[in-house]
């Protein structure tokens, strides 16, 4: 069903945006209103390309994708909604680096430099549904009063045999984690985590016992169990791959493959 969904929205969109409208704007969503509340809720980084789309878009695809931008913008996104509710939110590190320093030291970092043609909004999704997550299980673990560790990321260029130009980004957090036994379950859609730590499946009504010491209750509410499954989708849809690898009380490693 969401492949299906993924692909018409995709080619509805990419045939929009390449016909331009009546004022020479490639976004034509009807009166100037709407076309502004659309633009005041992309991200500031793709905000900036949809306004220069000839330039930097072919329909629906940047020609020069650079996924260490959208990372952060997801991230402070993320973190606002965050510190919004618990007052406080994770840090997020870029290959070791602070993401405002990373910014700043883009001339000597080729990675954050790296374009290559993807759907950037897709992207975007993908990115805010992990780092999302890992602010909320940084949040669990240390409990209502406690500073979160921060959430490292690391983007790669180079990681596969199969394809020299193949991108990976690695998202790490220092969270709850997942039980073993459970990780395979969270690619299953409206499977979540409910406030007391354990996964939930609404569809059953109860949740299973995967009950993490310490976990604090009253802290970040359980999502609805589709964002991990539909960004599975969306990377799987140009050939890439995520996959998750976690211990309890130590982390969740979140592998995503361009």
């Amino acid at each position: 069903f969401f492949t299906i969904r993924t692909t018409l929205r995709l080619l509805i969109e990419h045939c929009v945006q390449l016909k331009p409208g009546d004022e020479g704007t490639v976004i034509t969503m009807g009166p100037d209103a709407m076309k502004k509340e659309f633009l005041a809720r992309l991200p500031h980084s793709l905000h900036t390309a949809t306004l220069n789309r000839e330039e930097t878009h072919i329909g629906a695809i940047c020609l020069d994708t650079r996924p260490s931008l959208i990372l952060i913008e997801a991230y402070q996104h993320a973190q606002y909604l965050c510190r919004r509710e618990y007052k406080r939110a994770s840090k997020l590190l870029v290959n070791g680096v602070p993401a405002k320093d990373y910014l700043l030291g883009a001339g000597d970092m080729p990675t954050l430099e790296d374009k290559f043609p993807y759907v950037d909004i897709n992207l975007y999704f993908v990115f805010f549904e992990v780092l999302n997550n890992a602010l909320h299980s940084s949040l669990r673990m240390v409990g209502p009063k406690g500073q979160p560790p921060p959430i490292e990321a690391s983007l790669i260029s180079g990681t596969s045999m199969m394809s020299e130009n193949e991108r990976t980004v690695k998202i790490t957090d220092s969270g709850v984690g997942i039980r073993r036994e459970n990780v395979p379950r969270v690619w299953s859609y409206f499977f979540s985590r409910d406030s007391s730590g354990r996964h939930h499946d609404p569809r059953s009504g109860s949740g299973s016992d995967d009950e993490v010491e310490g976990s604090p209750e009253h802290l970040p509410a359980p999502g609805r169990g589709v964002g991990l499954p539909v960004s599975r989708v969306l990377v799987r849809y140009f050939g890439g791959q995520i996959d998750l690898h976690s211990i309890p009380r130590k982390g969740t490693d979140v592998y995503i493959y361009l």
